[in-house]
């Protein structure tokens, strides 16, 4: 069995920027557009998240949020997808109220996490009003610095879209917090988190890491987001989210599941080029409560036995159902930034 070869990555990146030229930025329909996209980078001592949120006019939202660092074997990985008109409409007018389409970047004081430390966030809030009009703005908390002191109107904008959450409507499609609930008649197939880093990326970005959580429901739909932050952290973290039903790429990934037995399966290793560590998660759901936990460690040499051929194999196909998603016929994506 051979090294891994270095399409991990790269082929993550490939297929974000395939998804930006085949799709639109949003997955609003053309009837409704979007609203509101904000990009949330979290930084509480060591431990990081970007958080995303994509609305539409009609009500359509998708959530997403992930974990980035500290570098772990099983990074938190969250995505929600619902409709609610109604808590979309009391949102934009409070937006409305705060002058959302006015706002100009601007920074708040830091936020205490006790035994003196102090957290930051970044937000990145783009506004769409009629006509095509824009507004792209930060909100930068800990960082007075960047930008100067935010007005209150901009404070309780910020304070809005913090407590926005779709989490608790009726009908939300969640991913990743607790498995899945694939639509009715339907159950999880497959449920996968991925991180990744590479070093020595170019001379002016150290490391690049990738959070990306993957799941695949056992009607062919599948849900894939990723967050991607260089060494220039918190400033331009990239996020994609991809739904679609894709019968196709999910035969395949079924049959990979089945070649590998991937009810079997324990943790493995597989050796990977200098600068290169990712850490894959499985969580596999056969028949009835069958559940079958597994991780595929690349890059650290001797954190288990050395992966079988068709684990090796298992992988790749899970990397290709991945890099298929945003690319399906009828996908919906989301892109922060576009």
């Amino acid at each position: 069995m051979g090294s891994l070869p270095r399409i991990s990555f790269v082929g993550l990146a490939a297929a974000m920027l395939a998804a930006v030229t085949v799709h639109a930025a949003t997955s609003c329909p053309p009837s409704a557009g979007p609203l509101l996209e904000v990009r949330i980078v979290d930084q509480v001592r060591q431990e990081s998240s970007i958080e995303a949120t994509f609305l539409c006019k009609n009500g359509l939202g998708t959530q997403t949020v992930a974990n980035v660092l500290p570098f772990s074997t099983s990074p938190y990985v969250r995505v929600v997808h619902a409709t609610s008109p109604d808590l979309v409409a009391a949102l934009n007018s409070v937006l409305f109220a705060r002058r959302v389409g006015t706002q100009t970047s601007c920074a708040l004081p830091g936020i205490p996490v006790g035994r003196g430390a102090v957290g930051s966030q970044y937000v990145t809030l783009r506004w769409h009003g009629r006509g095509g009009r824009e507004n792209t703005f930060v909100i930068g908390v800990g960082y007075l610095d960047l930008f100067p002191r935010c007005s209150a109107a901009a404070e309780a904008l910020l304070d809005a879209v913090r407590a926005f959450g779709l989490m608790e409507v009726s009908g939300a499609e969640v991913y990743g917090a607790a498995g899945a609930n694939c639509p009715p008649a339907s159950s999880l197939l497959l449920e996968v988190r991925h991180e990744a880093q590479v070093t020595r990326l170019h001379p002016s970005v150290n490391t690049l890491t990738t959070v990306e959580g993957i799941f695949a429901c056992k009607n062919a739909l599948g849900v894939r987001t990723v967050a991607a932050s260089a060494s220039t952290f918190p400033i331009a973290p990239d996020v994609l989210v991809a739904r679609a039903s894709a019968p196709a790429l999910a035969a395949v990934l079924s049959a990979a599941l089945d070649q590998a037995r991937a009810g079997a399966l324990t943790s493995c290793s597989l050796p990977a080029p200098d600068g290169l560590s990712e850490s894959f998660s499985f969580v596999w759901h056969g028949r009835g409560a069958r559940v079958n936990r597994f991780a595929i460690a690349v890059g650290f040499s001797g954190l288990y036995p050395p992966c079988s051929a068709e684990a090796e194999a298992l992988l790749f196909a899970v990397q290709a159902y991945a890099a298929g998603l945003p690319m399906a016929p009828g996908a919906e994506v989301d892109i922060f930034p576009h």
